[in-house]
């Protein structure tokens, strides 16, 4: 499991100098602080090491995150990076979206034709396995405008590629207008690796752009606890209702805005969806299927579906929302004569 130790807080003026940090271990429920003394962890980490370290430390003391967020990509992609540097920059890149609201600059932009870009790291719970996975999603001005899009973990290990087929690639026309595209890994026993991931774009006028943000504790290490239906659980109404616990994961920070979601689907390949409901700032634990709350209003017939519940804990890095994804899911059949 990832350390849930959370937040270092730096109290001395020069850089990379600290005597003390708090950390917030929050729960489902459960919030409680613990302090340790942390006597010269950034200073450690400076004396191993190099002037980008230094200099990403010196902009957040300045309160510059746009030079510091540059600083940490200089320096994640040295190849002569150790993992005391490595440790200590992602430190303080979650300091930084603790001062600053969630939200942080990066020195890139998506290309014109492309808009609200999300990175979702997914934690799936079944009823026997727990899987994980990434998405990248986002708006589309027209259906075919995105011609192929690449994320890549610095060097070189491709995640998702839409020409190679690593990913599965869906475009969807939506209801206000334009189009929805997501390119989906396939389920994976490990989750991914934190560290800096690239990202490039070729539209089809032939326009090219690249990008790269940062991974770190954007992988949940719990799951919603989905009340009913119960595993394999036949109901006889077709328009159940469903119950589940609120749920923050381990990993979540005040700064992060939450969203959550219940969906109910037919089994097989990618669970085609027949309805759903979604909140932002959720305080919903309950929906009746095909009710007026979701998406659309309807009965289900008898048979097999899945009714997964997700929630997700989004924070900034530039144009790119990124996204702690957990989701519970469970088989359940309607038998109503």
């Amino acid at each position: 499991m990832r350390s849930l130790i959370k937040y270092p807080t730096i109290l001395a003026t020069t850089v990379l100098s600290v005597a003390a940090f708090t950390s917030v271990v929050r729960g489902a429920g459960d919030v409680r602080e613990t302090r340790r003394d942390d006597a010269g962890f950034f200073a450690r980490a400076a004396d191993a090491g190099s002037a980008a370290l230094q200099r990403a430390s010196a902009a957040y003391l300045q309160r510059d995150f746009a030079a510091m967020t540059t600083e940490l990509h200089e320096l994640l992609s040295s190849p002569e990076l150790d993992s005391v540097e490595r440790q200590s920059a992602l430190e303080l890149l979650h300091q930084a979206y603790a001062q600053n609201g969630g939200s942080l600059p990066a020195d890139w932009q998506v290309p014109d034709g492309i808009a609200n870009l999300k990175f979702k790291e997914l934690r799936r719970e079944g009823a026997e396995d727990i899987g994980y996975g990434c998405v990248l999603s986002g708006g589309l001005i027209e259906s075919n405008a995105l011609k192929q899009v690449q994320v890549v973990g610095y060097p070189d290990h491709v995640i998702l590629d839409r020409q190679k087929g690593i990913g599965e690639w869906t475009v969807e026309k939506e209801n206000g207008g334009g189009f929805s595209f997501a390119l989906r890994s396939d389920d994976q026993a490990q989750p991914m690796a934190d560290g800096l991931y690239l990202i490039s774009f070729e539209m089809q006028d032939g326009r090219q752009a690249s990008g790269w943000f940062i991974v770190s504790d954007l992988l949940s290490t719990a799951s919603p606890v989905l009340e009913s239906p119960a595993v394999g659980e036949t109901v006889t109404t077709s328009n159940p209702v469903l119950h589940w616990q609120d749920f923050h994961s381990p990993e979540y920070k005040p700064n992060e805005r939450r969203f959550a979601g219940v969906s109910v689907g037919h089994p097989g390949g990618t669970w085609p969806t027949v309805w759903d409901l979604w909140e932002a700032d959720p305080s919903r634990v309950s929906a009746v299927v095909g009710g007026e709350s979701g998406w659309p209003q309807l009965i289900l017939e008898d048979g097999a579906y899945y009714c997964t519940v997700s929630y997700q804990e989004q924070h900034v890095f530039g144009p790119i929302k990124l996204r702690r994804d957990s989701r519970t899911t469970r088989r359940f059949f309607v038998k109503t004569h």
